[in-house]
């Protein structure tokens, strides 16, 4: 009969309940000697019946039909037989767990039997004391003779409860109007079974019940569906959390949202069923996950759960003892103020409980305006902008004179893009009308008005925001807020940081427990360069609150420049490793300061060691200051990273394309902003735009003075100021012989260039080779779209929308921001426009206009800043100028490596002298003083190893010494390194005088733990003497004091200290080796004075040999030598000295150069 899947569904539905209907067991009453009354329950098409029958003195008899269950069956004193009817049930509507829940179709009632059968009383008030029930089961086959119902009533009755069960479907899928439609066609079955009793044989009264039950269930879901189903699923969240608690030992659920999934974890029913349940029909919102609103901690009597989405009614499921109850009640006004303070109170925490409280208090007062006005509040501290207004504009269609709701309007757009000025007006009709009493602890609304009003014109970078700022003092002098955008106004619009600094530290006294506030305070300090005064600001900030790091990155800058590196790098170590990995790995991206190589060989890794230890060599290779542990490149990377994100994340995040141009080349020499012209420009930074000019327009536009980008740029000049746009005009033949000219200098420059101009040039032609766009590709691009007609114009201009920026009166339709560079590539302009108008910077398009000829298109394409700064990056991928040494310190250094007693290892020696010079001398002591830090370090480019050894050279003398010429003071530092080539640097600090030198180059250390003979480099000597102190000159038994400067005077002999490893033993234990010295004038072509001065002396030998022999034990030999150099003159000498083994015939040699001097 029925095809539709909610039939079939129903239908299933019936084999459930009926499964459990054949379960019951009938009864039997004894009413006399032999008479007696019997239940006899059958189950008719899936519709339990209960016949009730009994066997009077001539014939079995019928006493009534009732559909259901085996209800109590009972006779009064006075031998009156009473039935209490069990009614029709249906599965309870979430009955998740199937714990065999179920609703009543009809009332349970008790009801008088006659001996007719057919006149059936309802008792309202039954005596049930006086009544005798039965516990007596009938016994098994006592059955009727004949059947008491009629074949033809059979469907009608099984049509009548299908349409309940698909009313009931209908319901649980919020289907009012069917489900109404339903319970009428089920209410028409029963009525006409009704009016067939006496042939159908089914009591009429107990038929008639049905009728009106099913007839009222229409009515009320048709106007109440909703509420119907919200006390259904409150009724079953009853349940679901008598369960819950009984599976936790009594603890309640902290969320619904954990009841939720409980309750899918323990069922088999479908999770959209489940989620289902916990949603209310009149609930609008449909991402809201949870309708209904939850108090696990409600006490008895009070509503553990409420649905708030019926107009001056609440549906609640209240708690009682052990159990719970629903209850569908009128909400009165003291539920409603108490609705409206939760609110207020939630909104001054920032509770995010305020949206659902607040929307619950508008559907329940819809003609609230204060309702909807503290949801639009809500709704704005979730960011829920679009709900917000709808939400304030009901308020105002309440009452037009809300100002709160006119301030929340503005608010609301002053979050969008292109809303600004749509703010404002909002904020001023805010202050136009009166503030709402009921709403004054929570807002001062005529000054929130104004401020709000000053930040949206500080986003418009209006002049007049310190002019509303002004307001805001004087309505509530003691309003943090306004001295923190004040500080931000002065620091931003007008550069001056004083005036910043002032309102910022205002700002922190009124609110001293904002992290902020020291953090704009000290930013200022920053660019006012007091860091000495950040330093005391932030230090015990810090140290107060360890979990705080946004200041760390300002204390790092200021440690940088107050020469701190260590406490630069512990500070910005710290913050990037508090960062979430998100933001930790733009601090770790090396994209915008390697070179195309580099990326590609780190891109091709894929290990994370591999990785890891490329990037340890990486900037191991960029540090510029190896006697330190600290990398200043990484730091000013970590600088730079930091400045992108703080000033250039506007619009585009993490940053737009002015943070990758300066995390690659760093703070530009020049910057001018559409919004702040910069009138200052070094002579430097006038030839870069000089150059640019003269490229692109001709050497009349080299005259001009640029306030702004030279590169062209869209803008309003011609059309605003009046001012003439920068000549453009020339003849094409002009332009052809200027495109002719600059190839013929590049050509000339390819051919007489040095190395790095060439590298330069390949460098700009493989640019232009990747971008695909040369100068006579674009040509052919563009010929298809210039018209033809305009070819012939002798002159040409650019289209006014495009032009230079000339005079300071300019205005351009975008906004711009123009970078010189005056060390990169020669002197670069990179410009940068927010086309959008959205605060996303990215480089100046080129113009396309048909009315500029080809040539000078593609010349605008060539330099546009895009190639520019990509061809720049090819040649300099970072650029990073050491801060300059103003004070030099000059010092003598010279090296030897040996041998080393640990493994694998070599040892270098690294011998310096200081001069006396330097020492300062203090009269009132009579004491010459030296303090020198020194710092060797050895850097391995293959691997990113460090190897550093850092100390103090003291030295204190009586007497003035500082005018002793030549004297110098000597110190020696000893590190072991694997064998191989290093990069070393020498770094000497007066911590006195604070200059400092620093010497640099690449050295190979010699593998000495081999087989073979070897021996050690020479170390010249001022003496070498056995015995001596034990100090750092000590090499085992002999005192050696080196000679960095490896300068003798005239006549004064030379010390030289070797070593001679793996000599070979003959049979006797012993070694036999051969030493020659060798001491020559260096060339003839090193010291053309040497060489005239040992003519001059003719006859003298230009070569001194010595030799002789040794014989020993060990096969290990530490060698001194005195070398008279007699009547040497001045000038640079070679000595060789020459090792045989004469066991093994090995031969080893080593050389050292020095100077006599007069």
């Amino acid at each position: 009969m029925f095809t539709s899947p909610i039939v079939r569904y129903a239908l299933l539905m019936a084999v459930v309940l009926w499964s459990a209907a054949d379960a019951q067991e009938d009864l039997i009453l004894r009413t006399g000697a032999t008479g007696q009354v019997w239940t006899y329950s059958r189950e008719m098409s899936g519709i339990a019946l209960t016949e009730l029958w009994t066997d009077g003195a001539e014939r079995e008899q019928c006493l009534g039909i009732f559909p259901g269950r085996p209800g109590q069956l009972g006779i009064t004193e006075t031998g009156t037989i009473i039935y209490q009817s069990i009614p029709l049930l249906l599965p309870a509507p979430g009955d998740i767990l199937h714990r065999g829940h179920t609703i009543s179709l009809a009332p349970s009632r008790y009801w008088e039997l006659t001996s007719s059968g057919r006149d059936i009383l309802i008792i309202d008030d039954p005596d049930l004391e006086s009544i005798i029930w039965t516990t007596e089961k009938a016994i098994k086959g006592l059955k009727p003779t004949a059947p008491a119902i009629g074949k033809n009533d059979l469907p009608t009755l099984t049509s009548g409860f299908n349409a309940v069960r698909l009313a009931q479907l209908s319901l649980s899928r919020w289907e009012f109007k069917q489900a109404a439609a339903y319970y009428n066609q089920a209410a028409r079955h029963f009525e006409t079974l009704a009016r067939q009793s006496a042939k159908s044989g089914l009591s009429k009264s107990p038929m008639q019940d049905y009728v009106h039950a099913f007839q009222s269930a229409a009515q009320e879901i048709q106007k109440n569906g909703s509420r119907w189903v919200c006390r259904d699923h409150l009724t079953a969240i009853s349940r679901l959390l008598t369960a819950y608690r009984r599976d936790h030992r009594g603890k309640m659920p902290d969320q619904l949202s954990a009841l939720q999934k409980w309750t899918v974890d323990q069922s088999r029913a479908d999770p959209g069923t489940i989620a289902r349940l916990f949603r209310a029909p009149a609930d609008r919102n449909n991402t809201r996950p949870i309708s209904y609103f939850y108090r696990p901690n409600a006490a008895t009597g009070e509503a553990i759960v409420v649905s708030y989405f019926y107009p001056g009614r609440l549906v609640e499921l209240v708690r009682h003892t052990e159990n719970y109850r629903v209850q569908d009640r009128p909400i009165g006004k003291t539920q409603i103020d108490s609705l409206v303070e939760m609110g207020k109170t939630l909104l001054s925490q920032n509770d995010t409980l305020a949206v659902p409280i607040l929307t619950a208090l508008t559907h329940v007062a819809p003609d609230l305006k204060l309702g909807h006005c503290l949801l639009g509040y809500a709704y704005l501290e979730v960011e829920n902008y679009d709900r917000a207004r709808n939400a304030f504009e009901r308020a105002i269609d309440l009452d037009h004179r809300l100002s709160e709701a006119y301030n929340g309007l503005g608010l609301v757009f002053q979050n969008r893009p292109k809303g600004l000025y749509n703010a404002i007006r909002y904020f001023r009709r805010a202050l136009q009308w009166p503030p709402d009493e009921r709403l004054s602890q929570l807002y001062n609304i005529h000054r929130d008005a104004r401020f709000n009003m000053a930040q949206t014109r500080y986003k418009l970078k209006e002049y007049d925001t310190k002019r509303d700022l002004d307001h805001v003092i004087a309505l509530d002098p003691t309003y943090a807020p306004t001295y923190k955008l004040l500080g931000k106004w002065w620091e931003e619009q007008e550069e001056d940081y004083e005036q910043a600094a002032m309102a910022y530290a205002r700002y922190i006294t009124l609110a001293p427990e904002d992290p902020e506030g020291r953090e704009l305070l000290s930013r200022a300090y920053l660019r006012s360069k007091n860091f000495d005064r950040i330093v005391q600001l932030l230090e015990d900030h810090i140290r107060e609150y360890p979990e705080e790091i946004t200041s760390l990155p300002i204390l790092a800058q200021a440690c940088l420049e107050l020469k701190r590196p260590n406490w630069a790098q512990t500070y910005f170590s710290r913050y990037v490793a508090h960062l979430d990995p998100q933001h930790r790995a733009l601090y770790e991206d090396i994209r915008f300061l390697a070179s195309v190589e580099e990326l590609e060989e780190y891109n091709s890794l894929d290990t994370d060691a591999a990785r890891s230890s490329f990037l340890r060599q990486f900037w191991a290779l960029k540090d510029p200051n190896l006697i330190t542990a600290t990398n200043e490149r990484k730091l000013e990377h970590y600088r730079r990273v930091w400045y992108a994100l703080t000033n250039f994340s506007e619009g585009k995040k993490p940053f737009d394309r002015r943070g990758e141009v300066y995390i690659r080349f760093g703070e530009p020499d020049y910057r001018s902003r559409s919004n702040m012209l910069n009138l200052q420009q070094s002579l430097s930074v006038q030839r870069v735009k000089e150059r640019v000019a003269q490229t692109l327009f001709g050497g009349e536009a080299a005259q001009q003075t640029y306030f702004g980008p030279v590169y062209p740029v869209r803008g309003l000049q011609t059309r605003l100021s009046g001012a003439t746009p920068i000549s453009m005009q020339r003849e094409d033949a002009s332009m052809q012989q200027a495109i002719e000219q600059s190839q013929e200098r590049e050509r000339q420059g390819l051919e007489s260039g040095d190395e790095e101009q060439r590298t330069v040039r390949s460098a700009q032609a493989t640019a232009d080779d990747q971008t695909g766009e040369d100068i006579s590709t674009f040509e052919r691009r563009a010929n298809s779209v210039v018209n033809a007609g305009n070819m012939g114009s002798e002159f040409f201009n650019l289209q006014p929308d495009f032009n230079a920026v000339s005079v300071p009166e300019d205005a351009s339709m975008v906004r711009w921001e123009t970078w010189i560079y005056t060390d990169v590539n020669g002197g670069i302009e990179i410009t940068f426009t927010d086309e959008a108008m959205t605060g996303s910077f990215d480089y100046a398009p080129s113009p396309l206009d048909p009315n500029i000829p080809i040539r000078t298109l593609a010349l605008l394409n060539r330099y546009n800043p895009r190639r520019v700064t990509e061809f720049a990056a090819r040649v300099t991928p970072d650029y990073y100028a050491t801060p300059e040494n103003t004070r030099p310190l000059e010092f003598y250094y010279d090296l030897a490596d040996f041998q080393s007693l640990q493994n694998d290892v070599s040892a270098l020696e690294v011998y310096t002298g200081i001069p006396q010079t330097l020492g300062r001398y203090f009269a009132e002591n009579n004491t010459t003083e030296m303090v020198v830090e020194r710092t060797v370090s050895l850097l391995n480019e293959q691997t990113g190893d460090v190897y550093r050894r850092t100390g103090d050279v003291r030295y204190r003398n009586a007497g003035d010494q500082t005018g002793i010429q030549g004297a110098f003071i000597p110190d020696v530092v000893r590190l072991d390194a694997p064998p191989g080539y290093y990069k070393l640097e020498v770094h000497l600090l007066d911590r006195l005088s604070g200059r400092q030198g620093r010497y640099r180059q690449i050295i190979e250390l010699e593998k000495y733990q081999t087989r073979s003979m070897k021996v050690s480099d020479l170390e010249l000597a001022w003496r070498v003497a056995e015995g001596g102190p034990q100090d750092k000159f000590r090499k085992g038994e002999l005192h050696v004091v080196p000679m960095p400067t490896r300068t003798y005077p005239k006549g004064q002999s030379i010390f030289v200290y070797y070593e001679i490893y793996n000599l070979k033993r003959d049979e006797f234990g012993q070694t036999r080796y051969q030493v020659e010295y060798t001491i020559a004038p260096k060339g003839k072509g090193v010291g053309g004075a040497v060489s005239r001065l040992v003519r001059t002396l003719g006859g003298k030998r230009e070569k001194v040999l010595l030799g002789y022999e040794q014989v020993g034990t060990m096969n290990l030999e530490t060698v001194y030598t005195e070398l008279e150099l007699g009547d040497r003159e001045p000038g640079r000498y070679a000595l060789e000295v020459v090792i045989t083994d004469l066991n093994s015939e090995q031969t080893a040699s080593k050389n050292a150069l020095f100077v006599v001097a007069q």
